[in-house]
C-alpha cells in the first residue's frame, strides 16, 4: 500500500502543471456548484415567504372538500367557538378570515372574470402590509361599501379611483349575487398573475353581497 502510494503520489506531481490546472478547475467546479444550490435554495426560501406573507399564510383551514370545488357554498359559519378553539394553539399569532369567490365585473365597455376576496381590512394588513401596496386612493375600512381593485385588473378595465363597477355572481345556496360599487383604491401587486385578477371587498360587505352571513370560506 505504501508503495502504491508513493507512486501516485510522485504520478501527481510529475506534470505539476497538469496537476495545478486539474486542482483549479476542481476547485472552482465545486465552489461554483455550492453557489448556485445556494442560490436556488434561497430563491425556493424567498418564494415560499412571499407567498405565505402575502396570500396564503402558513395555515389555512377549510370546509371539508372547498380546495377541490372552490365553492362558496363550502363555506362555513365563523363562530367564536371555532375562533376560540384556533386561538388556544399558543402557535397561532394572527386570525385573517377571508370570503373568496369568482365574479363578474361589469364596466360600461367591458366584462372581466375575477377573483373577489372579502376581507378584515385590519387583520389583513398585520399579516401581510396590504395597506403598503396602495397605490392609489383609500384602503378600506370594515364598514365600506366599496371594492379596492389590483392594479393591472383595473388597467385592463379602464377604470380609476372614484370609478363605478357592478359585479354579478352567484351566492350562498345559489342565491343571485349583483351590487354596484365604487372603487376606493388600487393595490399593486409585483407577482402578474395577483396584479390582474384581485379586487377587494370588506368581509363585512362580501358576506351581504353573497347572502352568506357570518360565513367565510
Amino acid at each position: 500500500m505504501k508503495l502504491i502510494f508513493t507512486l501516485a503520489w510522485r504520478n501527481i506531481w510529475r506534470n505539476r502543471r497538469r496537476t495545478l490546472i486539474s486542482i483549479g478547475s476542481v476547485f472552482f467546479a465545486v465552489v461554483f456548484a455550492l453557489f448556485m444550490r445556494a442560490t436556488q435554495l434561497g430563491s425556493y426560501e424567498l418564494m415560499i415567504a412571499n407567498t405565505v406573507e402575502q396570500y396564503t399564510g402558513y395555515l389555512q383551514i377549510h370546509e371539508s372538500g372547498y380546495k377541490e370545488k372552490e365553492s362558496i357554498d363550502l363555506s362555513f359559519i365563523y363562530s367564536n367557538e371555532i375562533r376560540g378553539q384556533i386561538k388556544s394553539n399558543a402557535n397561532v399569532k394572527e386570525l385573517v378570515p377571508r370570503l373568496e369567490s369568482f365574479v363578474l365585473i361589469s364596466t360600461s365597455h367591458d366584462t372581466k372574470g375575477s377573483l373577489i376576496m372579502g376581507i378584515d381590512p385590519d387583520a389583513e394588513n398585520r399579516m401581510n402590509a396590504l395597506q403598503k401596496r396602495l397605490i392609489a386612493g383609500d384602503y378600506l375600512d370594515y364598514a365600506d361599501q366599496a371594492v379596492m381593485l389590483a392594479e393591472g385588473l383595473a388597467q385592463n378595465l379602464k377604470l380609476s379611483v372614484g370609478d363605478t363597477v357592478v359585479l354579478i355572481s352567484q351566492g350562498f345556496h345559489g342565491v343571485s349575487a349583483a351590487a354596484k360599487y365604487p372603487i376606493k383604491g388600487l393595490i399593486k401587486y409585483a407577482i402578474p398573475e395577483q396584479n390582474n385578477s384581485l379586487m377587494f371587498l370588506s368581509l363585512k360587505e362580501a358576506q351581504h353581497f353573497f347572502a352568506a352571513d357570518e360565513r367565510i370560506t
